[in-house]
Parts: C-alpha cells; sequence; structure tokens
C-alpha cells in the first residue's frame, strides 16, 4: 500500500496550524504549571541533575526523533513495507543506545561526582525505546497532515505525566519525580499514538528501503545532533566549574527559552517540512514559501525573545520565588538572542524540505564547533558569560546560512532582508517602549504590577508599531495563505546545490 499526496489545500494548512497551536498552548501551559510547582517543591539541585542526565538524552533521542521520521515524511510515499522497516529500525536504535546510556551510567556519576546522576542515568534511559517506536508513528501521522493526532498526544501525555511527577514530588521522592515524570509521558504518548493508528508495523524488514532512508537520515541525524551539542553542551560545560545548583539555576533559563521556542520558531518548524516538501515540483512557489516561513519566524520569535527578556526579573521572583532570581541574567540573555538560534534552524528546515539535509550538516557543524569554542572559553565566568557566548555563536553563523539558501533556491537575500525591516523596526519601537514605561510610569510598582505593564506596554507597542511598517504584507499573508499546487521542474530546485 502506498499514498501519493498533492500539495495541501489552505484549508488543510490553516488547520494543522489551529491544531499546532492548540498543542503548543495547551500542552506548554500544562508542562509549565507542573514545571513552576516542581519548581517550588524541589531544590535547584534536582533540576541540576536531570538537566545533566537530560544532556546524554536528548542526544539519544534526538537520534531517534529527527533522522528516520524525517526520512518518511520528506519522501514521495509511504508504503507499509517502508515504514515497518523505519519503525523496527528506530525500536533498535533506541534499545541499543538505552544499553549504551545504562552501561555508561555509572561511570558518568562518578566522572561528575554525583551519585544521583548515575541512579538517574540507569532509570531514565528507558524513554529511548519507547521514543524509538513513537518516533515513526508520528511521522506517519505527520506526513498526513494528522496534526490533531499529535496535538492530542502531547496533551495527554503532558498532562498525565504531570500528575504522575507531581505525585511523586508530594510523596517525598525528589529527583526521582522528574524521572516519573518523563518515562510517564512517553507511555502515554505512545498509546494516544497507537490508539489513532492501531494498524501496527509488520514483522518485515526490507535491507533497500532501509538503505535508503539511512541515507537520508544520516546527514539529517548528524545536522540535528550538532546542533542539539551546541544548545545542551553548554550545560556540561558549566557542571565542571559551578556547582550542580547553580547548573539547576542555569536550566531554569533554558527551560523557559526552550518554552518560548514550542510557542514560536518550534510551531513554524513543524509546519514547514510536511509543506515545503510537497512543493518541490514548483520552484517558485518553494521559494515563496520559504520567505514567507523566515517572514513568520522573525514576525513572532524576535518579539517573543525581547519580550521574555524585558519581564525576566519579574517573572521569576513572582511565578518561581526569590530562591530563583540567579536565574535571571542567563535568562535575559539568552531570550534577546534566541532569534539567531530560531532563524539557522528554520534555514535548515528549508534545506532539509528541499533535499539537501547535507547542507545543513555543515552548517550545522560549523555552527556547533564555534559555539562548543566560545562557551567553553566563557564557561569559567560563569552562567551569562556562557549565555552570551552561544548567543553570538549563533549570531555569526546566521549570514553563513542566508548564503546557502541564497545559492539553493535563488532566495534573494537582499529582498529577504528588506521585507523583514519593518519587522526588525517594530521589535525595537517594542523595546524602547517598554523601556520607557518601566523607568518612567512603573518604576517602584509592585512585581505583579511591574510584569503586567510590561506586557501590555509591548503587545501594543509592537502591534501598533507593526501594523504601521507593514501592514499591507500582513493583509497580502492572510489573503493568500495558501500552498499552490501546479507542477514544475524538481530538479530547479535542487540542483543548483552542490
Amino acid at each position: 500500500m502506498s499514498m501519493q499526496e498533492t500539495a495541501p489545500s489552505s484549508r488543510a494548512v490553516a488547520r494543522s496550524a489551529l491544531w499546532r497551536l492548540a498543542e503548543v498552548v495547551g500542552g506548554e501551559t500544562v508542562a509549565l504549571i507542573v514545571f513552576i510547582a516542581l519548581a517550588r517543591l524541589l531544590a535547584p539541585e534536582a533540576f541540576g541533575v536531570v538537566a545533566l542526565a537530560g544532556v546524554v538524552i536528548s542526544l539519544g533521542q534526538l537520534l531517534l526523533q529527527q533522522g528516520l521520521g524525517e526520512a518518511l515524511i520528506q519522501g514521495p510515499t509511504i508504503h507499509e513495507t517502508r515504514f515497518a522497516t523505519a519503525f523496527w529500525c528506530s525500536l533498535g536504535l533506541g534499545t541499543l543506545l538505552m544499553l549504551i546510556v545504562i552501561a555508561l551510567a555509572v561511570p558518568v556519576g562518578v566522572l561528575v561526582g554525583d551519585d544521583n546522576l548515575g541512579a538517574v542515568l540507569l532509570v531514565l534511559p528507558l524513554v529511548l525505546p519507547i521514543g524509538g517506536a513513537a518516533a515513526v508513528i508520528q511521522a506517519k501521522l505527520l506526513r498526513r497532515m494528522a496534526f490533531k493526532v499529535v496535538a492530542l498526544r502531547v496533551l495527554a501525555a503532558t498532562t498525565v505525566g504531570g500528575i504522575a511527577g507531581l505525585g511523586i514530588a508530594i510523596a517525598g521522592g525528589g529527583v526521582w519525580s522528574l524521572v516519573g515524570l518523563q518515562i510517564t509521558s512517553l507511555v502515554v504518548g505512545l498509546i494516544v499514538l497507537l490508539a489513532a493508528d492501531p494498524q501496527l508495523p509488520k514483522l518485515v524488514f526490507d535491507r533497500r528501503e532501509a538503505r535508503s532512508l539511512v541515507r537520508f537520515a544520516l546527514p539529517v541525524m548528524a545536522a540535528h545532533l550538532a546542533k542539539l551539542a551546541g544548545t545542551k553542551l553548554d550545560i556540561a560545560f558549566l557542571a565542571l566549574f559551578v556547582t550542580t545548583r547553580s547548573v539547576g539555576y542555569y536550566f531554569l533559563a533554558a527551560r523557559l527559552i526552550f518554552a518560548l521556542g514550542l510557542a514560536t520558531q518550534y510551531s513554524v518548524n513543524l509546519l514547514a517540512l510536511p509543506v515545503l516538501s510537497r512543493l518541490l515540483a514548483d520552484p517558485v512557489a518553494f521559494r515563496a514559501a520559504a520567505a514567507r516561513t523566515l517572514w513568520l519566524t522573525v514576525a513572532t520569535c524576535l518579539p517573543a525573545g525581547l519580550g521574555l527578556a524585558l519581564v525576566a526579573e519579574p517573572l521569576v521572583v513572582i511565578v518561581f520565588g526569590a530562591t530563583w532570581t540567579p536565574s535571571v541574567p542567563p535568562l535575559e540573555i539568552l531570550a534577546s538572542m534566541s532569534i539567531f538560534s530560531a532563524l539557522g534552524l528554520i534555514s535548515g528546515q528549508i534545506l532539509i524540505a528541499s533535499g539537501k539535509p547535507a547542507l545543513f550538516l555543515r552548517l550545522t557543524i560549523a555552527n556547533t564547533a564555534l559555539f562548543l569554542i566560545l562557551v567553553a572559553l566563557a564557561a569559567p565566568h560563569g552562567l551569562a558569560a556562557v549565555a552570551l557566548a552561544g548567543g553570538i555563536a549563533n549570531a555569526l553563523m546566521l549570514p553563513a546560512y542566508l548564503l546557502v539558501l541564497g545559492r539553493c533556491i535563488g532566495l534573494k537575500i537582499g529582498t529577504l532582508l528588506k521585507d523583514q525591516l519593518p519587522l526588525w523596526s517594530a521589535a525595537v519601537v517594542m523595546v524602547l517602549s517598554v523601556l520607557t514605561a518601566d523607568a518612567w510610569l512603573l518604576d517602584g510598582a509592585a512585581p505583579m504590577a511591574r510584569l503586567l505593564g510590561i506586557i501590555a506596554v509591548g503587545l501594543v507597542s509592537y502591534t501598533a508599531a507593526l501594523w504601521l511598517f507593514a501592514g499591507d504584507t500582513i493583509r497580502d499573508l492572510v489573503v493568500s495563505f495558501r500552498a499552490p499546487t501546479n507542477a514544475g521542474d524538481q530538479r530547479a530546485v535542487t540542483s543548483s546545490c552542490a
């Protein structure tokens, strides 16, 4: 059985976007409520331990979730043999990674000097084979634009996992509440996927299909692995110079940046691949959709990141308590520079959709190498220095991403920057408006009043400035929110790239 798809209709894309919005808003709202509650129940050291364990686990999860799944989504068809081959490859890889992490658990704990870390690494790797199975099933559903199922999976997994984690924390389980939360979430998520698509993969394995999948997946895996190293190894470097408690402070800042990413660039990112992949036959439509994707990324991520930086201090004190105040400086820096990472990720997704994952890999390796060098130099100087070093690395690499997009898909960088200038101008207006209001109107106000005042001024000033500077673009975007379906020569998109 195989399935040929045409380009998605405007209604299908809009519906998918709405379900993606429901997933992000609903799932992340629940996740943040649980995270806030756990932050008030647990010591920063518990989050530091799980953050360090998460460096190892996240590397394994990324290999499982990005490579084979994206190979299924990007390919022209999904038939039973291809799906089954991808599933057993992913499940086998997840099991192998689990065994490797378990074998290294005790030595890693000894190296870091924390027995709790070794114990956590003996149990937490259970998420890897579960995630391997879920990743391929979800990829098949995403290829069908079944964002409703993915949204329901996230909502159910986050809610049930959060309840389990809070229950363990209230019972005095400490760091194990964070472990139980993750394992429960993965199990519930897999159950939801199986309920939506109960057709289990057949017990078949086709070597030719496996080679095809792996050939596409390897550079994607390597690229995402390098990218993850550029977002996770800052925590590992910090662990060499600061206490587990300080790692916990940095983890809180990073967790809020992750929440910001889910609400902004990850929403665009998740929609980009299945939509753009169906436009390869029409180079003009693909180019227009890529430019629109980059525009939307800046329109959402830039004000969101700067806004989070502006409210960082009152937000942390009010929501998490004064104990977490050391998280404010790294949060301000990470948030204000998050746009550069967002644009790099979206540019990579466009390259993957155009059938050039190897180019994304090369760029990501260069980005990660620069990141690691700067972070290693900054780590002895504390949390804020590490946050700044990572942001600078991403900013320095952005021109390279844009130049490669220009060469690959014919995207005119000058036109792109001109189109995005109103967005940056509106963001500047927002920042100046908030800083002025904070100095003249909100100075001395209670933390909650200051927080709400900053948010209100930021929303009003950015919206007004954006409408003033880019009103025509916004109206055109709303009217033309569709994916063209006319055929063209796919080679025109892909053959110009090395």
